[in-house]
């Protein structure tokens, strides 16, 4: 709505009330303009005010005219005076804090009897503007039957003048809904707050518990963990995924390090980090399996001479060289080469392997496969 409603249409509408529901109206304008009033002053002299109870604080503080009371002498009436001479329908009181001065004004001599400034004046008048349109809104949402619900919002504690508005049937301004949604968001956010922080000692208060009950070893061993780690063994010790006889299984297997095996003796379950290193051993194992058997499937007797007949040759001229503790590989590796050459497999790594051991003392040149 961009400009607010005529006298006319407003006196209509108001009509429409009851004399209670009227009242309110009428005190909602003249609460909401004194309030405006000294929220535009408070922040002109840098008083931060976070609600509405704080305005009673700021009039004290401002040093500065406030406003004290909003006449109405009715729709069609103009009853009663600005200092200028103008006859008003809304007389608008202020008094300055420090001198205790009073001026009774019409909206628009404001700025000549006072001593605020233009740029203040003008925001109090953009403010009282947007009050007039926020009770036009709230007139034609009372003509809508738009009316919201107070068991919306029993779980705050709703401001005064709003739990009154809807106590008497009164529709709310899109404003005020969004004020009241905005209390409710906050009520949750915090009650969510206190619930987690809840859970979070009460989680402490076991993890506590749950060291204390163990033996003096258990407790000794596990002084060398981080807190993490001692909440994830006391969240997997309470759950029941713990496989007994497959942690047992693995103090009997070579390929499990020392340090897991020393955990599994204190009766622990093993943690996301043990279990991570163990599948990385077995899948490091399997690959190398793979490789192995890779390489025993695919190499073969010709394959083997073209690649290394030249190392081989010049090994067998210094075989009388041959530290006596690699005789027995140099058998060996002729003894593989015939293997292969029947059409068998070998260990081609393992062989590759021998061979480079052995030309390292007898100072034969490796090649390119070696």
């Amino acid at each position: 709505m961009a400009q607010p409603l005529s006298e006319q249409v407003v006196y209509k509408l108001l009509q429409k009330l009851t004399e209670e529901q009227q009242a309110f109206i009428d005190k909602f304008i003249k609460q909401s303009k004194k309030s405006k009033w000294l929220e535009v002053l408070a922040d002109k002299k840098g008083y931060n005010i976070n609600n509405e109870d704080e305005l009673g604080e700021i009039e004290y503080k401002i040093d500065d005219w406030v406003l004290e009371e909003v006449l109405d002498s009715g729709y069609g009436n103009r009853e009663y005076r600005c200092e200028c001479g103008k006859a008003l329908r809304y007389q608008y009181i202020v008094r300055h804090t420090k001198t205790n001065k009073v001026h009774k004004l019409g909206e628009t001599c404001f700025e000549n009897y006072t001593s605020l400034t233009p740029e203040i004046i003008k925001d109090i008048k953009k403010e009282f503007y947007t009050i007039n349109l926020e009770r036009d809104e709230i007139l034609f949402r009372m003509r809508r039957n738009e009316i919201t619900e107070i068991e919306e919002y029993e779980e705050i504690m709703l401001p005064e003048l709003i739990k009154e508005q809807l106590e008497l049937g009164i529709a709310l301004s899109y404003k005020q809904e969004e004020k009241l949604d905005k209390l409710l968001y906050e009520k949750r956010r915090r009650q969510l707050e206190q619930d987690q922080e809840r859970r979070r000692l009460e989680y402490e208060e076991e993890i506590n518990k749950f060291v204390a009950s163990l033996s003096k070893e258990q407790q000794s061993y596990v002084k060398s963990f981080d807190r993490n780690t001692i909440e994830e063994l006391y969240d997997v010790m309470i759950s029941a995924n713990k496989d007994v006889k497959r942690q047992k299984d693995m103090l009997e297997d070579d390929d499990i390090p020392e340090d897991i095996k020393v955990h599994i003796k204190y009766g622990f379950p093993l943690l996301d980090q043990h279990e991570k290193r163990i599948r990385e051993i077995k899948e490091s194992k399997i690959y190398l399996a793979k490789m192995i058997q890779k390489n025993n499937v695919d190499i073969s007797y010709e394959e083997v001479v073209k690649r290394h007949l030249s190392t081989l040759k010049q090994v067998r001229e210094k075989e009388n060289h041959i530290p006596e503790g690699l005789v027995k590989d140099w058998e060996k590796i002729q003894s593989d080469v015939l293997v292969l050459k029947k059409g068998k497999s070998i260990d081609y790594s393992s062989w590759k392997r021998s061979l480079r051991n052995l030309i390292i003392p007898i100072r034969v040149d490796k090649d390119q496969y070696l």
